[in-house]
């Protein structure tokens, strides 16, 4: 996944694309990826996985209504990768939950609370840009 990133930023830059966001789903929820993104200086928002940890922000954000978002990290030493984890509740209605976090969802982004949510509020048109075909929208 890492390398077809690395390729697809690269044919950006060679088609000198205009990137406003790169919008990523939990797929590509990896810490080298995360951190080519950092490199790449482009805005991001990337769905976490809902593991141990995110789970955990998550269920302290639902007690205390503090830290929507967060400094959060991926790895250790030189691997580190540092980004802020953003907590957005997803759906309006309780019933039917098996527990409250289905309510909530969290995003990976190198954005600001402020900004992540009008970037996620205004998201209407989704451009895609099909890597291995000739499709671009």
């Amino acid at each position: 996944m890492a390398k077809t990133l690395n390729q697809l930023l690269a044919e950006v830059k060679r088609l000198d694309l205009k990137v406003d966001l790169i919008l990523l789903d939990k797929g590509f929820c990896w810490r080298e990826i995360l951190g080519q993104l950092n490199k790449s200086g482009y805005k991001y928002l990337v769905a976490a996985k809902k593991d141990k940890v995110v789970k955990e922000a998550m269920l302290d954000y639902v007690m205390t209504k503090q830290g929507r978002v967060r400094p959060f990290s991926r790895g250790v030493g030189v691997g580190r990768v540092d980004f802020n984890l953003t907590i957005h509740r997803f759906r309006k209605t309780k019933s039917k939950l098996k527990n409250i976090l289905e309510l909530y969802g969290a995003f990976i982004t190198n954005m600001e609370l402020k900004e992540a949510l009008e970037v996620w509020s205004n998201i209407t048109v989704v451009n895609v840009f099909c890597f291995n075909g000739a499709t671009l929208q």
